[in-house]
């Protein structure tokens, strides 16, 4: 699957998830002022922009992997929200979440730049994914290398700025990622990581940062980091997956500023 392909695919993903999780927590968004964290390449904030009285999207530059600025998304720093007290009315995260490092400022910022009572809602990957994505690590090595072929052919596009620029893995790593799939969120390593990402653990996680916790919940669909079969396994087919064998990939969370 070429890169083009990649992007529609995880575009195309994104759309579905995000239906799916209004089917629980389209109250706390729907005509709210409402801030969007980890805008990326913007396909959910166009989404939430067509329901919400006003969104504003916010993402960092640093590492991401979207090379061009996006309408409507406001770059920071990862730590400090540039917004004044009080806001939005609701907050808005996909797959953002377990890639904070600074966590307890950003729940700090989240916290202040909510109304009182203010929601959030979080769709995050769990624990099944983890294991699905490990599952599918070796089979997939071979499109891998295909792909990197290819690529090495391409015109390699100029980021927007040095600070857009993905680190480099040194050989010893790249190597090892091979072996063994590397760490995809900032909680735990390469073996326990898989604990960090249950319903349970995620639940945890907010109520320590002073968050109210309403809803824990399955999102239908069954995937894996490694694409395998992308777009040529039927939106129906990954719910049923999901719901028929418990192989859903991602947990959406509805929380309350407490």
């Amino acid at each position: 699957m070429s890169f083009p392909q990649t992007a529609a695919y995880l575009r195309a993903l994104r759309a579905q998830e995000f239906a799916a999780m209004l089917g629980y927590a389209k109250p706390y968004l729907q005509g709210k002022k409402v801030l969007e964290i980890g805008s990326g390449d913007g396909t959910q904030l166009k989404l939430l922009q067509q329901m919400a009285a006003n969104v504003v999207g916010v993402d960092i530059l640093v590492g991401t992997m979207v090379k061009t600025p996006q309408a409507g998304v406001v770059y920071y720093n990862g730590q400090t929200l540039p917004f004044p007290d009080a806001s939005f009315e609701a907050l808005y995260t996909s797959h953002t979440l377990e890639h904070v490092q600074a966590w307890p400022e950003l729940n700090a910022e989240m916290h202040r730049v909510l109304i009182s009572g203010g929601m959030a809602v979080h769709v995050v990957p769990n624990a099944v994914w983890r294991v699905l994505s490990w599952l599918t690590h070796f089979p997939a090595q071979p499109k891998r290398f295909w792909q990197a072929w290819r690529r090495r052919s391409q015109p390699v596009l100029q980021p927007v700025s040095e600070n857009t620029l993905m680190p480099q893995r040194p050989l010893a790593a790249k190597l090892q990622d091979i072996l063994w799939p590397t760490r995809h969120s900032e909680f735990g390593n390469r073996a326990t990581e898989v604990a960090h990402l249950t319903p349970n653990a995620w639940r945890t996680r907010l109520q320590a940062a002073g968050w109210q916790v309403l809803q824990v919940q399955p999102l239908p669909y069954a995937y894996t980091d490694n694409m395998l079969l992308a777009s040529h396994l039927p939106w129906g087919a990954r719910a049923w997956l999901g719901q028929k064998f418990g192989l859903a990939s991602a947990t959406l969370l509805v929380v309350k500023k407490a």
